[in-house]
């Protein structure tokens, strides 16, 4: 190996099968090359998932970034459970056992794995702050009338959640193209968007126990919808 003929550095993993190596010798090298070939195939896909996500940009409207609203979830939520799915196989593989624990590729996998994990739940805690928001927005927001009027403490809460929910939009969504993996650099961003969703589930709940009571004192609002009803108490809704 050590010749002029014979320059290792100028070989290729061809060269080497074709040397007339002992049994134990050549299965050692195909060992080595099937491992070489498994590892390259696992980093080409740890590849394409680390760039997809590290380019991957949520779709927001609205122009500043406390007004803004994110869309397009479905294809997000595809994406991320598409690649977390792919991930936890990788490791159920068998082939993948025979990889070390210390290795750049075993190790890159679990942070992958871990990060999709991580924004899906911050991703469906924001859909849901949002969907409670937006719905409410039309009742305890600006220019609403009426039932906020009727029910204060339920419009301090509102209120008390949209700014805690307008500083989480500040924080995430600031950039005019804001990318989605940065959302995992947003201190306490679960534990926030938690807390708005809570208030919002307050406010939500003392606004129906309202409607229940109207109906209550006047039947006929059984069959109004609470849209309905809302627009018919001054408090927007539809």
């Amino acid at each position: 190996f050590g010749s002029a003929r014979w320059d290792a550095r100028t070989r290729s993993a061809g060269d080497f099968l074709r040397l007339e190596l002992q049994p134990q010798a050549k299965a050692e090298v195909e060992a080595v090359l099937a491992a070489a070939r498994r590892d390259a195939s696992l980093r080409a896909y740890l590849d394409e998932v680390d760039a997809h996500w590290e380019a991957a940009l949520l779709d927001v409207v609205g122009a500043a970034p406390e007004t803004r609203l994110v869309r397009g979830w479905d294809a997000v939520f595809e994406k991320l459970d598409e690649h977390a799915t792919a991930l936890v196989a990788m490791a159920q593989a068998p082939h993948f056992r025979e990889v070390d624990a210390a290795s750049d590729v075993f190790g890159r996998r679990k942070k992958l794995a871990d990060d999709c994990d991580e924004l899906r739940r911050r991703l469906d805690l924001w859909n849901d702050a949002q969907r409670r928001w937006v719905h409410l927005s039309t009742i305890f927001g600006d220019g609403a009338s009426g039932v906020s009027d009727r029910l204060p403490a339920a419009a301090a809460t509102f209120a008390d959640a949209k700014r805690a929910f307008d500083r989480c939009r500040r924080d995430a969504l600031r950039d005019k193209t804001p990318r989605i993996r940065p959302l995992l650099d947003v201190e306490h961003l679960p534990e926030r968007l938690e807390g708005v969703s809570a208030s919002l589930g307050d406010a939500q709940r003392a606004l129906g126990a309202f409607l229940e009571g109207q109906r209550a004192a006047f039947p006929r609002f059984y069959f109004v919808g609470d849209d309905d009803l809302l627009g018919m108490l001054g408090g927007g809704g539809g």
